[in-house]
């Protein structure tokens, strides 16, 4: 048994060392405009700036906090942002590891964490994006809440806590998920445990708004974490689904149904509950808007269900040529061919970006700021050079009369010499131009074109006067 357990530990640091391969691969490739807004937020508060009071965010501020360190020691750029992103996955498989072994035994663990480490590059778990973080701050308060259930004592039920309020301040939905463990602990211990629990769960959530408050943004800390995504305008619902995206989603719910219904047949236990209430929860940070991506949370929650039909196939005959688990080695050694091709196949992304920042450093003075109105905030980043607005990007979303009113006079306070302009498409097929067109006519009225570059985007001058 021993040795059983034994080789499933090698077999798990296999799966891990493929892992960091396959991230490894991909640090610099298929750039993502939404890691563009996180490193630009991140590069600003090791500046000195605060979330919400000096510039727009719509998200909670944990990935910008935790990121910052790394960022201030190591730079602003692509590949220390996503080697952040790469640990959180290589910690999830190794908690989703634990998870199945807990409930299923060795080999369900195994299945459980190849499923993982395999799909989650699919799901795009590379990008510095909030999931790969949320997708490890689940896992580990699900299994910290199994570890309770089954033992009892305050650490467990402290973890599980204080990570569901770390969740919250990723994002908003996970009080769906600090919800239902609370309704958990309640059932099991009453009212008073669950109370320990939100007591843990507020903890960092309080230590978070103390640092807002003391900075003059605990109003905009509470209202752009909480309610912005969702209440900001209605057009911001976007639940336009590919085919593609439509299919995974229909057969991870089959899925699920499945292993609950299976669950229930032979009695289910406490922690098979958690792991169904851990995936159903985890599918609301999917909305109000979806892209694949969303999913990385709930795919942690199907990989130990995974590892459950796994597990029981394998425990009714012995493991031999006809095993599933060499086929799971060559699925992810299969994905880790096609990242490593498509590393070379896109190459360095952000070489356009970085470009174009020289540009604007070699020309605006050290002293004085510039601004950029794109789709990609990350030429703040590559300029070195602060925002003239608080604005970093234009959201279109949130954009009214008012919030142009209020930018075009932060733009004639501040009288910025330079301006990066990038009227592309966003999301509804708008331009700048569409969306706020008084602050296009303002940049196109006091600012002249200097330069095009090949993407399109153009670096305007003020003019004289």
């Amino acid at each position: 048994m021993k040795g059983e357990k034994r080789f499933a530990v090698l077999l798990l640091a296999a799966i891990l060392v493929l892992q960091l391969a396959m991230h490894a691969s991909l640090a610099k490739s298929i750039f993502f405009n939404d890691e563009g807004h996180f490193l630009a937020f991140t590069w600003l508060t090791t500046k000195g700036l605060v979330i919400y009071r000096d510039f727009f965010d719509n998200h909670p501020p944990l990935i910008e906090l935790v990121a910052a360190v790394p960022v201030a020691l190591l730079g602003a750029n692509i590949v220390v942002a996503r080697s952040l992103s790469a640990l959180a996955q290589i910690a999830t498989t190794a908690v989703v590891f634990l998870f199945a072994r807990k409930l299923y035994g060795d080999k369900a663990a195994v299945a459980a964490a190849l499923f993982y480490a395999g799909f989650e590059i699919l799901f795009f778990g590379f990008w510095f994006v909030i999931e790969p973080f949320l997708a490890l701050s689940l896992a580990v308060s699900a299994f910290s809440l199994a570890e309770w259930d089954e033992k009892g004592g305050w650490r467990s039920l402290a973890l599980c806590g204080v990570v569901a309020g770390l969740s919250l301040l990723l994002k908003p939905q996970a009080v769906v998920f600090a919800a239902a463990a609370a309704f958990l602990v309640w059932r099991r211990s009453g009212m008073k445990e669950a109370a320990k629990l939100a007591a843990w769960a507020a903890l960092p959530v309080a230590a978070v708004a103390a640092y807002f408050a003391a900075n003059g943004a605990l109003y905009e800390f509470v209202y752009y974490s909480a309610f912005a995504s969702l209440l900001g305008s209605q057009g911001f619902a976007k639940l336009w689904l590919t085919p593609y995206e439509v299919a995974v989603l229909a057969l991870a719910m089959a899925a699920a149904a499945a292993f609950a219904v299976l669950a229930a047949r032979k009695g289910m236990k406490r922690a098979e509950l958690i792991t169904c209430a851990w995936f159903a929860t985890a599918l609301l940070f999917a909305f109000p808007r979806l892209d694949l991506f969303h999913f990385i949370p709930a795919l942690a929650a199907l990989a130990v269900m995974f590892g459950r039909a796994i597990g029981e196939h394998m425990g009714k005959r012995r493991q031999s040529a006809r095993s599933p688990l060499p086929l799971a080695f060559l699925f992810v050694a299969i994905v880790f061919f096609a990242a490593f091709i498509t590393s070379f196949a896109f190459g360095d992304t952000t070489a356009a970006d970085r470009a174009i920042g020289a540009y604007f450093a070699a020309r605006v003075p050290p002293d004085r700021t510039m601004v950029a109105y794109t789709f990609k905030p990350q030429i703040y980043v590559y300029a070195d050079r602060l925002p003239a607005s608080y604005y970093i990007s234009l959201p279109q979303w949130f954009i009214d009369e008012k919030a142009e009113a209020r930018i075009i006079a932060d733009l004639e306070s501040n009288r910025p010499e330079y301006a990066y302009l990038a009227d592309a498409e966003f999301d509804r097929g708008e331009t700048m131009a569409d969306f706020a067109p008084r602050i296009y006519a303002y940049l196109r009225g006091h600012y002249e074109t200097v330069q095009y570059f090949p993407d399109g985007s153009e670096a305007l001058r003020r003019k004289a006067g």
